[in-house]
């Protein structure tokens, strides 16, 4: 049809667009890989081309099935054309996990045959965003190894959010996150790679919160999520989903993917509380996994 733009006009947008494309065949071959792929994925395109989807190189997952590419290839749907979209995430290069909302769509031939499958993804973001410039200024303190806010300004925003169970009777969820046997981990490889994987988990899990929520630096080996507003049964639903994602963190180590499990202990805060109290708290909850390790040997 005249006017219409050549297929090499569409090659050139879709290279160029920031949402990730990439093509796989009937074997599950990845045969294309654009811009916005790479830049959401930190994958280059000739690293993934002529590879196989499921060769650990962009794992994705769902709330339900941890590894959906394994135990069911999303190839499956659109064999019968079905059109699928889902909210799931990504493994990124440098080993976090990348919360996308995915389409796939069927690859046809000019004889209307399927011959594989296209996927679009899109990065879903959320930034911290506080009540008033109090809270505001407290986050621009930030922990150096993991970059998201640190025990300060953590425990400003807690101490807050305390104050406004107290006078205006908020409803707060806290969850304490802990990466198991992290000074083990490092002992066996080393301090950089103990730190790029806390780098990991800390940016896995500050996209998987609301805007007005905080996940900051707690400890050495965690993590305090503060969720306003939220009670206590979405509260455990969110605790779960952040162990679940946070434990398939593999940071690239020497040829081989390193990763830890994670534990998420949830709390509310209570009328009456102090931030002291709510400390002890979760001391106490940080020290669970350690003394159940312990009373197993491991």
């Amino acid at each position: 049809m005249s006017g219409m733009p050549s297929a090499e006009v569409f090659q050139v947008i879709v290279d160029r667009i920031d949402s990730g494309v990439y093509a796989l065949d009937l074997e599950g071959k990845i045969t294309y890989w654009n811009y916005g792929a790479e830049k959401i994925s930190g994958f280059l395109s000739q690293e993934v081309l002529g590879r196989a989807c499921r060769d650990s190189i962009l794992v994705e997952y769902d709330d339900h099935n941890p590894v959906i590419c394994v135990h069911h290839c999303p190839l499956e749907g659109v064999r019968h054309g079905a059109r699928q979209e889902v909210v799931t995430y990504l493994r990124h290069r440098s080993g976090h996990v990348v919360p996308v909302r995915l389409w796939t769509m069927a690859l046809k031939n000019r004889a209307g045959d399927i011959v594989g499958a296209v996927k679009v993804f899109s990065e879903k973001i959320a930034v911290p965003e506080f009540r008033d410039e109090k809270s505001r200024a407290a986050v621009e303190d930030l922990d150096a190894e993991t970059g998201v806010p640190s025990r300060v300004s953590t425990e400003a925003f807690l101490r807050e959010q305390v104050e406004a169970c107290a006078t205006q009777g908020a409803v707060c969820g806290i969850i304490a996150i802990r990466l198991a046997s992290f000074e083990d981990f490092r002992h066996a490889h080393g301090m950089e790679a103990g730190s790029a994987i806390i780098r990991e988990v800390a940016r896995t899990l500050k996209d998987m919160v609301r805007r007005s929520d905080m996940v900051g630096r707690w400890s050495s080996d965690g993590f305090l999520g503060i969720l306003p507003g939220c009670g206590i049964e979405p509260l455990g639903r969110v605790a779960a989903r952040m162990k679940t994602v946070a434990s398939r963190v593999a940071i690239p180590w020497w040829g081989d993917r390193l990763s830890l499990n994670v534990s998420a202990k949830i709390t509310m805060i209570e009328r009456g509380d102090t931030l002291e109290a709510m400390e002890e708290r979760l001391r106490a909850a940080e020290e669970e996994p350690a003394q159940a390790a312990k009373s197993t040997g491991a």
